[in-house]
């Protein structure tokens, strides 16, 4: 699924988020990488993404799954451990 999402990207960050703190303009990250240069680490590359989470329920589809360079990726996941923390708080 990776190497079919990653070919879908063209090599490039598929970040589209105006909320993204990485500060891309216009809203599109412009990060270019090479297959070889995935990480699971905070170096720079790119890690494959869920748009929805496991957590939430999200699947393991190409049509769910994003490549973000590790920025991004940070940022966005980032945001989502603040929303989720927020509802666990209302479910309390």
């Amino acid at each position: 699924m990776v190497v079919q999402a990653f070919i879908r990207s063209g090599g490039q960050c598929e970040c589209v988020d105006p909320s993204c703190e990485v500060g891309h303009y216009p809203f599109q990250c412009h990060a270019r990488f090479s297959f070889e240069q995935r990480t699971t680490s905070d170096l720079a590359g790119y890690q494959a993404d869920h748009y929805l989470p496991y957590a939430l329920g999200g699947s393991a589809t190409l049509e769910n799954c994003r490549i973000l360079c590790v920025p991004c990726h940070k940022s966005k996941t980032a945001r989502q451990s603040s929303i989720l923390a927020q509802f666990s708080k209302l479910k309390r």
